[in-house]
């Protein structure tokens, strides 16, 4: 499941606004696009490494029939972008593109969501909310939303390396007219 967008409005930086608003929809996407994904590389991957859980990981084999890498969380941290259609209704006509940072070890919900209590017996069923099958038990997990803490550790650092690698495209261009 993917982690949900983080959006960002510009605010007070008159000349990125007046830039936004000259160009039309292509030349937009074309600028836009590579310096979101480059900060995204630089700021929101090393942020949520730096805040995912260490130590070993309790899934280094993954089980069969599950897709996804393997290993710690801290090592498999990637910066994609998101398909439109993945997107949720609301926003997706209003959104030019999405990209998505986290890690995509195959167990992150687990982590960033939380388990219930559940048995991890072979074959065991759960009927209604009791398990039917009690030994052995995992006992549960609180959830751990280190991707939201690191969003929130990064965005100032994100705009300000967003905005410089837009300026810096706009004086380009303007050197080239």
């Amino acid at each position: 499941m993917p982690s949900a967008p983080i959006t960002f409005t510009v605010k007070g930086l008159d000349d990125i606004q007046r830039g936004f608003r000259s160009l039309r929809q292509p030349e937009l996407t074309r600028t836009a696009k590579p310096a979101f994904a480059e900060g995204s590389k630089k700021v929101f991957v090393p942020e949520v490494r730096r805040q995912a859980p260490r130590g070993p990981s309790p899934h280094k084999s993954a089980a069969r029939g599950t897709r996804g890498r393997k290993g710690p969380l801290h090592k498999n941290v990637t910066t994609r972008l998101l398909p439109r259609g993945r997107l949720p209704a609301s926003i997706r006509s209003s959104v030019l593109f999405a990209y998505g940072t986290s890690p995509r070890a195959w167990y992150r919900h687990f982590v960033i969501k939380g388990t219930q209590r559940h048995s991890l017996a072979r074959g065991a069923r759960v009927k209604g909310n009791v398990n039917q099958s009690m030994r052995p038990i995992h006992p549960g997990s609180r959830g751990n939303d280190f991707v939201g803490r690191a969003q929130k550790r990064g965005e100032a650092p994100f705009l300000q390396h967003f905005s410089g690698a837009l300026m810096s495209v706009y004086k380009m261009r303007a050197k080239a007219k």
